[in-house]
């Protein structure tokens, strides 16, 4: 999904409303997946 998000923001350059939503699940996908890795740590 995040590389996904990153070819898409990559088409639609800086298109005033698409990028803004895109711009924020990319974040949120970027937190989700450090989250995971900080959990994934804890376990070891």
């Amino acid at each position: 999904q995040l590389l996904e998000t990153q070819r898409m923001l990559e088409m639609i350059g800086d298109h005033p409303i698409m990028s803004v939503s895109l711009r924020q699940k990319e974040k949120e996908l970027l937190e989700q997946l450090e989250k995971s890795r900080s959990t994934r740590k804890t376990l070891k």
